[in-house]
């Protein structure tokens, strides 16, 4: 048997988590990755991430991989350049989404500091958001908390979205849907992409019937699960489950979803929030946790029935659904998910009639049975392992 090809050090530009604190998003994203990467061959690795007051500037190793807190956000991003090439790397892997190095000053710089690098050695860019650009409207703008003009925003997308994606040797998606619109509505060739799916992140060991006896659950459980913001649309998932409630009176829609990192705390996202907690008292057999800790989300993710993400925009691959199927739950999406489900009979239209049929249709025994083993294949195909080899797969192309 032939040795496998050797795989190059890798510095990784990322925000990261400070031990001890929940970071969800991207910063968790490359806390699972990076060490998986060790397992899969990558055993040079430097991790460049952001300063905090809380690890000011510190050295320290996680899973033996250093974590070095070196650039800030904002205008001081464009120092981050030499802060990655004094580790020496053969190839710097970057994460993007729009705003994720420091608000617009940080979207500008993500394109120039990692050509920068490219001048070093060999780039890579993980590109985790692709908006639809047909889907930037009026009410887009709204629920992305944006007072700019639609036009303004498809320009500032496409650019942003564009730049990064050309900025590396090479990008990774996390769908084909992602890379059809970069090439589509970006003009992205498509030879400069790579599909990698969204990790599947490992299961916390839960009993179900020991957590569902815990929360008192008696009959079936829908759950919604993470940030809650405008395009995720929960008031169509409260309106349909009127709907569900009258096929299925004993059934329970478990709502753990807490305030979004950046909009929470401003006027008009509280009063939405709290209209939203008033009208799931309104519609009944909604049970409202808000935000759940890491340790809880597992016993909500090993006790439901079913996970339901009526979504109005993919921005990207769902990191709700990646957990969903790390436990197995079956899940059922709207449209703009659809061709990222793991069975496509769980698919239902932007309306609250549709999708309350789908949602009840889904929480029947034989359906949900069928279900399950379709989010338990769809986990081994993005299981841990298969990711970081896959992406250790693109570092050997842009460095072989």
């Amino acid at each position: 048997m032939s040795p496998a090809p050797a795989t190059p050090s890798v510095a990784h530009l990322t925000p990261y988590p400070v031990p001890g604190a929940q970071s969800p998003g991207v910063p968790a994203y490359a806390a699972m990755l990076i060490p998986a990467l060790a397992e899969a061959g990558v055993t040079r690795q430097a991790v460049v991430a952001q300063a905090d007051p809380a690890a000011p500037g510190v050295a320290w190793a996680a899973d033996g991989v250093p974590v070095l807190r070196r650039w800030s956000g904002g205008p001081r991003f464009a120092l981050a350049p030499g802060s990655v090439t004094r580790t020496r790397p053969q190839v710097c892997h970057a994460q993007h989404e729009v705003f994720l190095y420091g608000g617009p000053a940080g979207a500008a710089l993500f394109a120039p500091v990692v050509r920068r690098i490219g001048r070093r050695c060999a780039t890579v860019v993980s590109v985790h958001g692709v908006a639809d650009l047909a889907d930037v409207d009026a009410a887009f703008a709204r629920h992305n908390g944006s007072r700019l003009p639609p036009r303004a925003i498809r320009a500032a997308l496409r650019h942003f979205i564009g730049s990064a994606a050309t900025a590396g040797d090479l990008a990774i998606v996390h769908g084909d849907v992602f890379r059809d619109r970069l090439v589509d509505q970006y003009g992205i060739d498509p030879d400069r992409i790579r599909v990698v799916p969204l990790l599947v992140p490992s299961p916390r060991p839960r009993d179900r019937d020991r957590e569902r006896t815990r929360r008192g659950m008696n009959g079936p459980v829908a759950l919604f699960f993470g940030f809650v913001t405008g395009y995720k649309d929960l008031p169509l998932l409260l309106e349909a489950w009127r709907g569900v409630r009258r096929r299925l009176p004993d059934a329970t829609l478990v709502v753990a979803g807490g305030r979004h990192p950046r909009l929470g705390g401003t006027p008009e996202y509280e009063r939405a929030y709290a209209d939203l907690q008033r009208s799931a008292e309104d519609v009944g057999g909604i049970d409202w946790r808000g935000f759940v800790d890491d340790d809880e989300a597992a016993g909500y993710l090993a006790a439901a029935d079913l996970m339901v993400l009526p979504y109005r925009e993919a921005l990207g691959a769902s990191g709700p659904m990646g957990f969903a199927l790390a436990y197995g739950l079956p899940v059922a999406v709207s449209r703009a998910l659809g061709s990222l489900a793991p069975d496509p009979g769980a698919v239902f239209a932007h309306d609250p009639d549709d999708a309350a049929r789908v949602i009840a249709d889904a929480l029947a025994p034989a359906a949900n049975a069928r279900l399950r083993n379709a989010s338990r294949r769809a986990a081994d195909a993005a299981s841990l392992p298969s990711v970081a080899r896959r992406t250790a797969d693109v570092y050997r192309e842009v460095c072989p």
